[in-house]
């Protein structure tokens, strides 16, 4: 099952076409992110980006996995939200 973590970075690979922007974003180092990717491209058994021209591109593949990826994001911080005290809300 994939971390969190490497959730959160296939997700910002998927949204901004680059793990360096992905890195930044996320406040973590490119091999961290390139890392994360490769873990759930191993999980999934498949590539799940192509390179075109300098930029990460989902396959069909990929782009299922980070429809289902931002969703599991959604509903990861909702549980936060209900999960924080009634005072933090």
């Amino acid at each position: 099952m994939p971390t969190i973590e490497e959730i959160r970075s296939f997700d910002a690979v998927a949204r901004l076409g680059s793990m360096r922007e992905a890195a930044k974003e996320l406040l973590v180092a490119d091999s961290t992110v390139s890392k994360h990717v490769g873990a759930i491209e191993s999980k999934a058994a498949a590539m799940l980006f192509t390179r075109v021209k300098r930029r990460f591109v989902t396959t069909e593949r990929g782009q299922e996995i980070a429809d289902l990826a931002r969703q599991c994001l959604e509903a990861h911080g909702a549980l936060l939200a209900a999960l924080a005290p009634a005072t933090s809300r």
